[in-house]
């Protein structure tokens, strides 16, 4: 990371690290996490003034519950801050909300049932990982195999430029039966998935990585497991 930011500052880039999937790296033993403080403090030091980090984040995936979702953002830079503070729909958590973050925190720092749970999970999530990557990889998909969080992205080099036939829904103007042929690119990838079988994925239109699509695995076993089904139900669609 020093590096990233090293480089960054060379070039006098604005930088903004996502870290909202912290805490659901599969594999943390001998990682003591980031410590950014000295790394950006050199920088803006001896940098410029066009220079400057965002850090969003908030309580991971791993702890939030029903509609309860609090996130942040910090920064390291006075003009951003003041900008920040300016907007006028900004607003600020009720005293409820802080009351449970506060909560959560607590019981998130102490050796808990919560912490088992969540080692549970990420084990859970690393399993479906692997999964979902032997799948795809089974049925033609590159894939770019995450190191945490609930999703990964693929492309599906085995099917780009081949044609298709998919069937009307019955809101395609009013046509609630045929067939249209559609050539398979990151344009139409997620509708002849959604068609085909049922699966909703989001394409690299989504993605903003041309070619790579995204799947997610945070879901029910039932779920996961009929995704699966579908990944290798449109390989079978495509090859017949």
């Amino acid at each position: 990371m020093e590096t990233i930011l090293t480089t960054c500052s060379k070039f006098g880039a604005r930088v903004v690290i996502d870290t909202s999937v912290s805490g659901l790296e599969y594999n943390i033993e001998g990682w003591g996490g980031w410590d950014l403080e000295p790394t950006l403090s050199k920088l803006n030091s001896s940098r410029g003034q066009s220079f400057c980090v965002s850090l969003l984040g908030g309580l991971s995936l791993k702890i939030l519950s029903g509609a309860l979702k609090f996130g942040f953002l910090a920064l390291n830079h006075p003009l951003l801050v003041d900008t920040l503070h300016s907007f006028p729909g900004l607003s600020k958590p009720h005293s409820t909300v802080r009351y449970a973050i506060k909560k959560l925190l607590g019981l998130n720092e102490r050796k808990s049932e919560l912490r088992v749970a969540v080692a549970e999970q990420s084990k859970n999530l690393q399993s479906r990982c692997q999964r979902l990557k032997e799948t795809l990889e089974k049925c033609g998909w590159d894939v770019l195999e995450p190191q945490g969080g609930i999703s990964m992205v693929a492309k599906p080099s085995a099917y780009l430029n081949k044609a298709i036939k998919i069937r009307h829904s019955p809101k395609d103007d009013g046509k609630a039966t045929g067939t249209y042929e559609v050539t398979l690119d990151d344009s139409v990838i997620r509708e002849a998935m959604v068609k085909s079988t049922g699966l909703c994925i989001n394409s690299g239109l989504w993605t903003g990585i041309p070619g790579y699509c995204r799947f997610t695995f945070a879901l029910e076993e039932s779920d996961f497991k009929q995704a699966l089904d579908c990944i290798t139900k449109f390989k079978d669609v495509i090859d017949n």
